[in-house]
């Protein structure tokens, strides 16, 4: 398991797929495996061509959308189905539909990433099932519940509604270090807003000019984030996108410049694999980094940054938790192997 690194996790679903799939490439993988809703590879990679060529008729569309007040998603997705009039009249119901689906849409990312970059690398995709991203069922099993309920039902608390084992682990680890929610984020994102460089900050983290009004307009603002973020949501601009620009504000992040990032951190692994690293280190273009030593070797600006954010998530966590399991400092924590 490696991390992804903020710049790329925190990005749009375009700018994540894009900086996984690098990152794999540059780890030199052949293959890369994702679930979707369609399950069909064959159409995700017609999708794929058709948001890769950016045409004229399609920017066109695009831009048409969004000055009549549509939100992005929105404008791509009527932007797209004029473009599949006349590119691929037969499937119009099939492609109308995968763009509706949270999965489909990082799987076609992904796929243009592939095109777009030229990377030797293999797509597969695994058709999902069960519950949808939004939704929950009541049968038990691993696929039975989304993403979000399960962030839903951990913030809850009722950690035993999920019948996984594996998720007495997640349990403990609650129980242990406590856990970060949006909220946990006002006091630094109400200091962010105060400060006096607060506009270049925004610039920096290259924040739309029309959020970035908003965000000024209301820079003396004292409520919690989640308030925060449902008064600056707007018809065109979508409430995921306004969290992560408030986040890549409040984390100091510089969306102006490609990183060039030269490492990868690893998280963990399973024993089992431990006789393939030999072989990962021969083929990787990047640093390998799974130690202290190795992080101060490497450590250059963006690095830094990196464990910066990483550190954040401490000072997040409540002073109970905090003085109950300290961690430890980012940069000697141990990887976990399994």
């Amino acid at each position: 398991v490696f991390e992804l690194p903020p710049v790329y996790a925190l990005s749009s679903a375009e700018g994540f797929a894009a900086g996984a799939v690098k990152l794999l490439s540059s780890l030199g993988a052949d293959d890369l495996i994702f679930g979707s809703e369609c399950g069909d590879l064959s159409v995700l990679n017609e999708a794929a061509d058709i948001l890769s060529l950016e045409s004229d008729g399609f920017k066109a569309a695009l831009n048409r959308h969004l000055k009549e007040g549509m939100s992005f998603p929105s404008a791509r997705d009527n932007a797209f189905k004029e473009l599949v009039l006349t590119k691929s009249p037969s499937n119009m119901d099939i492609l109308n539909e995968i763009l509706q689906k949270p999965n489909n849409i990082l799987a076609i990312e992904y796929l243009k990433a592939i095109k777009t970059l030229d990377l030797p690398i293999n797509p597969y995709t695994v058709k999902r099932i069960g519950a949808q991203y939004h939704g929950e069922t009541t049968e038990p099993g691993a696929y039975d519940h989304s993403a979000e309920m399960i962030r839903n039902i951990i913030n809850s608390g009722d950690i035993k509604r999920i019948d996984i084992k594996e998720f007495d682990i997640i349990g403990r680890a609650i129980s242990e270090q406590g856990i970060v929610e949006a909220d946990s984020l006002t006091p630094l994102l109400l200091y962010r807003l105060l400060s006096e460089g607060l506009k270049d900050g925004l610039e920096k983290a290259a924040v739309p000019e029309g959020l970035s009004d908003r965000i000024m307009n209301n820079r003396n603002y004292t409520g919690s984030f989640n308030e925060f973020r449902a008064l600056l949501k707007t018809r065109n601009i979508t409430y995921t996108a306004v969290s992560r620009h408030l986040l890549h504000l409040i984390l100091d992040m510089n969306y102006r410049e490609e990183p060039e990032l030269n490492y990868v951190r690893l998280l963990g692994f399973r024993r089992a694999s431990k006789k393939g690293f030999g072989c990962l280190k021969k083929r990787s273009k990047l640093a390998i980094l799974s130690n202290s030593s190795d992080l101060k070797v490497h450590m250059d600006s963006s690095l830094k940054s990196h464990l910066r954010i990483d550190q954040t998530y401490n000072i997040l966590r409540s002073p109970d938790f905090r003085k109950k399991t300290p961690f430890p400092p980012e940069i000697s924590r141990r990887i976990v192997i399994i």
